[in-house]
């Protein structure tokens, strides 16, 4: 939340400075990739950044993260920031700030957003439900093999089946049908399928939401693979691996190839309209449909070719799916 307060602040220099730089206060774009698209989401919901910007992107991650999950508490994080610190009798910020940094830079690796009343004054799906996150154009998508990024090592059948049943309580018996865990190299398979698709709902959860508000969506799915270097084995279209396209900077020594080169343009181009006027179509790109809602919305393939299909990635049965179980959660029947 301190970061986030941190955005906010730079957001109101903006309004009050800009100007003086030649911008325009009134065209003023947010975007973040993992993290930095959590916490874009989370600026999107929160009533203190209303008015600072027209429009956001998030690339592979929104106010739900990459998975459908509940907003954390004040209560929880501070129990487990002490915990994490090993130390009980942390009760506030300031026992915290007596600590060596060292110390805390160790023990605490980052952290999602929590409710604390002001800044996100409620669990952020709720607001979004509810209709009352900020107006703003999105942009926002994930990648196909978001899950090689987070490659868990050593996964079992078994662990994987009880983490299932912690996560989707009565619809486990469901999820483990779409993604069976027979054996450790099925359940390794399993999570891959079952962490990109759930990105991918999440991110059109999040497209979905603004567009019911009446505001411009527009959905992605990354598939281009990257060369890589000879001792580098391939993660495939993995987290993050969109970056260096969308900034159109595809640098030495990585041996990039005219496709990459094609697509970094057209990606670096789709980016900076959306920036400059809430919409990626222009004069030469392959034409990018608004996404409308589940039922009928459409995503761009940014991948070896520039595609539009109506479910790249996971399959109608598969996005319903997690729709129940983000459902489900609201209503409090599963484990975050």
């Amino acid at each position: 939340n301190y970061g986030m307060q941190d955005a906010i602040a730079a957001l109101q220099w903006v309004q009050r400075n800009i100007a003086a730089f030649g911008g325009d206060a009134g065209n003023v774009t947010v975007f973040g990739e993992s993290a930095g698209a959590n916490l874009t989401g989370a600026l999107v919901a929160s009533p203190r950044a209303k008015g600072l910007f027209q429009r956001a992107i998030a690339q592979s991650g929104g106010y739900m993260g990459l998975a459908r999950a509940r907003t954390g508490t004040l209560a929880r994080a501070e129990e487990a920031g002490a915990k994490a610190m090993g130390d009980a009798s942390i009760a506030s910020i300031g026992d915290a700030r007596a600590k060596p940094a060292a110390d805390v830079l160790t023990a605490l690796r980052g952290g999602n957003p929590v409710v604390d009343g002001y800044w996100i004054p409620e669990d952020l799906s709720l607001t979004f439900s509810k209709g009352q996150q900020n107006a703003v154009d999105v942009l926002v998508g994930s990648n196909r093999d978001e899950g090689t990024f987070f490659q868990r090592q050593g996964l079992t059948a078994d662990r994987f089946k009880a983490q299932a049943r912690q996560r989707f309580g009565v619809l486990a018996d469901e999820f483990l049908a779409e993604f069976p865990a027979d054996d450790d190299a099925q359940a390794g398979a399993s999570y891959l399928k079952s962490f990109s698709d759930e990105a991918a709902w999440a991110m059109r959860e999040f497209a979905g939401m603004q567009a019911k508000q009446g505001n411009g969506a527009y959905v992605y799915y990354f598939t281009r693979v990257p060369p890589t270097l000879p001792d580098r084995p391939s993660r495939g279209a993995t987290h993050v691996a969109e970056i260096p396209y969308m900034f159109d900077n595809l640098s030495s020594p990585v041996p990039w190839t005219d496709v990459d080169r094609r697509l970094a343009d057209i990606m670096s181009s789709y980016w900076v309209n959306f920036a400059r006027n809430g919409d990626p179509n222009g004069p030469g790109l392959p034409a990018w449909p608004a996404y409308r809602d589940a039922a009928s919305g459409q995503a761009q393939v940014l991948g070896d070719t520039i595609t539009t299909e109506r479910l790249p990635g996971p399959t109608q049965a598969t996005l319903a799916f997690f729709e129940r179980a983000y459902q489900q959660l609201l209503k409090g029947g599963a484990n975050q």
